[in-house]
């Protein structure tokens, strides 16, 4: 018996000083690897502030210069502005009134890009007909249409007929829906939604307060330095989280339809996705409408992303609006 205890100690002790040994071994690795590192390049997100619903939203009767620089090159120098209910402004003139909403990440928002070149303007120039309202904020991910959705109040915000809702796909929206361990610091205030026992979507607060003691582990462990050399993530994404994010858009289409009688939800997958062929599956098993512009662009064509960035050029949500308005006209 006692042989046996002193084995499972002896056990321990050599796991903890084999971690140990990991940990400063991969400390110094990770401190020669960013000391050849070119500077990274550092945006100032100061028109976000936190909300208690969201996590974050846009501050509002924003107009704010943004600037992103990588040590002395300028990346890009734009401008934002943002309306009194928290959406970045879409210049458009004439009458309309067929209202669509665009909901997502800073893909949606534009980030990058000044309020004339972001993906809802050009569709709007493209669709003289609608009345376009930007909800996307950077960093948010499904959960965040559906709060916003849950609340109620949307429709006091916009109006127009024949509502749509454009929501755009990226593949880190998976991340983002189950909050994983990149997620913990960034997203720690996202609201956190998990299945019942009846299999019922149910909000259970935010990550930080609704899993705390995961979430806690999460953070404890993007300090690792082992963790960092070998870029680990938790956990690994597979069909049930694809599953998982749908059921979020799935829940959000049906609030949609009851608050504004449509069902011109649409989910837009954004060129280059990979998970988005299980992710439409799923979508369309639910009668939830699809727009796979994912082979829309030309793999490896240039011009399309902001250089030293990643986020799309005006080019690129250019082209994607114009298919939308297209695909868009007679539905």
């Amino acid at each position: 018996m006692k042989s046996s205890i002193f084995s499972a100690i002896a056990t321990v002790l050599a796991i903890a000083v084999l971690i140990a040994l990991g940990e400063s071994i991969c400390r110094i690795l990770n401190a020669q690897k960013n000391a050849q590192k070119p500077p990274s390049a550092v945006t100032s997100y100061s028109f976000l502030e936190r909300d208690p619903e969201l996590g974050t939203r846009v501050s509002t009767g924003t107009h704010v210069g943004v600037t992103r620089r990588k040590g002395s090159q300028i990346i890009y120098s734009v401008n934002y502005s943002v309306d009194n209910k928290h959406r970045r402004e879409t210049p458009q003139t004439g009458k309309r009134n067929r209202l669509v909403l665009f909901f997502a990440d800073s893909l949606a928002f534009g980030e990058g890009v000044n309020d004339n070149e972001t993906l809802p303007y050009f569709f709007a120039s493209f669709s003289r007909s609608a009345r376009v309202y930007n909800y996307g904020t950077p960093g948010h991910g499904p959960q965040q249409l559906l709060a916003r959705l849950e609340e109620g109040k949307l429709g006091e915000e916009v109006s127009g007929d024949l509502p749509s809702l454009i929501y755009i796909w990226i593949d880190a929206h998976i991340n983002r829906a189950i909050g994983d361990m990149r997620q913990a610091s960034s997203g720690s205030n996202y609201p956190y939604y998990e299945l019942s026992s009846e299999d019922q979507l149910v909000r259970k607060g935010t990550f930080s307060n609704g899993r705390p003691l995961l979430s806690s582990l999460y953070k404890r462990l993007n300090r690792s330095s082992i963790v960092r050399f070998f870029g680990l993530n938790f956990p690994k994404i597979g069909t049930r989280h694809v599953k998982f994010a749908a059921r979020i858009l799935k829940a959000s289409a049906v609030l949609f339809n009851q608050q504004f009688k449509s069902d011109r939800f649409y989910v837009l997958l954004y060129p280059g996705c990979l998970l988005c062929q299980p992710l439409k599956q799923e979508l369309e098993s639910s009668l939830i409408k699809v727009l796979d512009y994912s082979k829309l662009f030309e793999r490896g064509r240039k011009g399309l992303i902001i250089e030293g960035d990643g986020h799309p050029s005006p080019q690129a949500y250019k082209e994607i609006a114009f298919r939308l308005a297209e695909d868009l006209k007679n539905k």
